[in-house]
């Protein structure tokens, strides 16, 4: 009985503590692909006007890949801006990654890259 309530204890105890990470927004449900990056460029609108990752495409600066996570109902987007000599593979580049819930909760989890110029931004 005494082991019963110390492990209840210490479960209640770690379900307060932890430190979950806040989202930067949340929105509409989210149950494909486009429902992920249509919320991530609705909490990011400088992001619009990039489009899908497209292998086949020689000197893409700017695009996107959507993923599945952790089947949870939950997507994982990489955005990339890159600028500089792009047909030879973009010089410079700045990478965003987002967390996508299913309820359409958009929580950024990385950003790496020298900060974007002006004149890289897409037009959306």
């Amino acid at each position: 009985m005494i082991a019963v309530l110390a492990v209840t204890g210490i479960l209640a105890g770690c379900a307060s503590g932890g430190a979950e990470p806040s989202p930067t927004r949340s929105a509409n449900p989210v149950i494909t692909p486009d429902d992920a990056i249509a919320q991530v460029i609705a909490a990011e609108a400088r992001l619009a006007g990039i489009g899908p990752l497209d292998t086949g495409l020689i000197g893409q600066s700017s695009w996107y890949t959507v993923e599945p996570a952790s089947g949870v109902g939950a997507f994982v987007a990489r955005i990339r801006i890159g600028w500089g000599d792009c047909p030879a593979g973009c010089i410079d580049e700045h990478i965003w990654t987002y967390a996508i819930g299913p309820r359409g909760e958009v929580t950024l989890l990385s950003e790496d890259g020298p900060p974007v110029p002006p004149d890289a931004w897409p037009t959306p």
